[in-house]
């Protein structure tokens, strides 16, 4: 059970990530593509971070994902 919940979580992280790379390559002004790499590539980052902790459920990766 614990697999398919960090499994989810890595999925909705990466697509966080897809949806920050299609927002810098797909706005013009340099503000908007820095607001878009910032939110959603540091929630992808975070999430996919959470999934790894949740797959490996080790202390040693669970330190090592939250001082990430």
């Amino acid at each position: 059970m614990i697999d398919v919940l960090a499994l989810i979580v890595k999925f909705l992280g990466v697509g966080f990530l897809l949806i920050a790379t299609i927002g810098l390559l797909r706005f013009d002004d340099p503000f908007q593509r820095m607001h878009a790499a910032t939110k959603a590539g540091t929630l992808g980052a975070g999430l996919v971070l959470i999934g790894t902790m949740l797959n490996k459920s080790t202390l040693d990766a669970t330190l090592t994902g939250g001082m990430t």
